[in-house]
């Protein structure tokens, strides 16, 4: 029979009869008068143990926050409290616009509720709206993940927080985060992989139209050549230049989309500035641009204050699923983000200090940087044999 195993103080896993951990890792403990007793949503340890602290957090600030005075008679509403917090901190920032969008979804799902009304009950109800609603068309339907929705709840509890820190409500909601289906970070992109993917977005995109109620490929008549859309070929092209940058800084993928000549480019300094505007939450940072990058953003023919890649992420999403299946490639762990995961180790394994590549990648928390450490082999017997 499986049981439950201790891997802290505080976080216990539950783990079959071969011993194998399955599921993700409960927290049990007490603060401050509290008993807690739930899970964490989280199969890796470090970040289970960010959760925990999470929960520690919010209930010091249930605590030690208590609200001066609670207005009952014009309860502020939710939509006013995010467009007040949206003009203090998030206006200009490419993490607020992202967040204020979300929260106009919640308010319309919620009907504009007072925040001090916002209870665990309403917060279930807005997971389940937002987990039903479809966002596809009516032939083809498309659903939020969890990981999605969590993303939902997390900038609403970033509104509530707030409130509950000026004294507009008293309690706080359990916000209960539904685990991910994290993708693996020991799926890395090797280099025959990525030389591959970028040879596929080289190969010209066809003109198609209808013949006989059938898709076909359109033909010169002339020649009875296929045409080419020159068009969709240039910017699936551009995806390729776009990839080999990702491999070469580490960048995120909305990072690297939004990089504009001038603003953050500096071909001069050969640095590339991910400042607020684009950056994710806090991780301002500047990148040493390698050769082989600056080259490549020296012969798009940049003007000023231009994009170099004048991509979104949902068509970068779909030109790297048809290179996927161009290549035969059935493993779904095999994303874009898995080229980040790549640069990560790839640094870990050359032995540069966590710090540093914490740094690179933009990790506000250092532990977020440890998990890849776990996939780089390390042999410590030379050490071990001088202490």
């Amino acid at each position: 029979m499986g049981q439950y195993r201790r891997l802290s103080d505080s976080l216990v896993q539950w783990h079959n009869d071969k011993g194998e951990p399955t599921g993700a890792i409960k927290m049990q403990f007490r603060h401050r008068g509290k008993r807690i007793s739930r899970t964490t949503g989280e199969r890796d340890l470090e970040r289970a143990k960010v959760v925990m602290d999470r929960v520690r957090q919010e209930i010091d600030i249930e605590i030690d926050s208590p609200p001066t005075t609670v207005s009952t008679v014009h309860p502020i509403r939710l939509s006013e409290a995010t467009q007040e917090y949206y003009d203090l901190k998030w206006k200009g920032l490419a993490h607020g616009e992202d967040s204020l969008i979300k929260l106009r979804v919640i308010i319309d799902a919620l009907g504009d509720p007072p925040c001090n009304t916002i209870t665990t009950t309403t917060v279930r109800r807005l997971r389940n709206i937002l987990l039903s609603q479809n966002i596809g068309t009516a032939t083809k339907k498309h659903h939020r993940a969890d990981a999605t929705v969590n993303r939902y709840v997390t900038a609403l509890r970033t509104i509530i927080l707030d409130q509950h820190k000026q004294g507009n409500l008293t309690k706080l909601p359990d916000w209960e985060m539904v685990s991910e289906k994290q993708y693996r970070r020991d799926r890395l992109v090797t280099d025959e992989e990525l030389a591959a993917m970028i040879d596929f977005t080289q190969i010209p995109v066809l003109k198609y139209g209808q013949r006989g109620g059938e898709t076909v490929v359109l033909t010169d008549k002339m020649t009875g050549a296929p045409l080419v859309n020159e068009e969709a070929t240039q910017k699936r092209r551009l995806v390729g230049d776009l990839l080999m940058v990702l491999r070469k800084t580490g960048m995120r993928l909305g990072e690297a989309c939004a990089i504009t000549y001038g603003r953050h480019i500096n071909l001069t300094r050969r640095t590339i500035m991910i400042s607020a505007d684009i950056a994710k939450g806090k991780s301002i940072r500047t990148l040493p641009m390698t050769p082989t990058v600056h080259t490549l953003l020296r012969d798009l023919s940049p003007a000023p204050d231009s994009r170099a890649f004048p991509l979104s992420n949902d068509y970068v999403g779909k030109v790297w699923k048809k290179g996927r299946r161009h290549l035969g490639i059935t493993d779904k762990h095999f994303v874009v983000h898995a080229i980040r995961h790549t640069v990560a180790t790839r640094l870990l394994e050359d032995g540069v200090p966590v710090a540093k590549v914490q740094a690179l990648l933009g990790h506000e928390d250092i532990s977020t940087t440890m998990i890849y450490t776990h996939l780089v082999p390390i042999d410590l017997a030379d050490e071990l044999e001088r202490i």
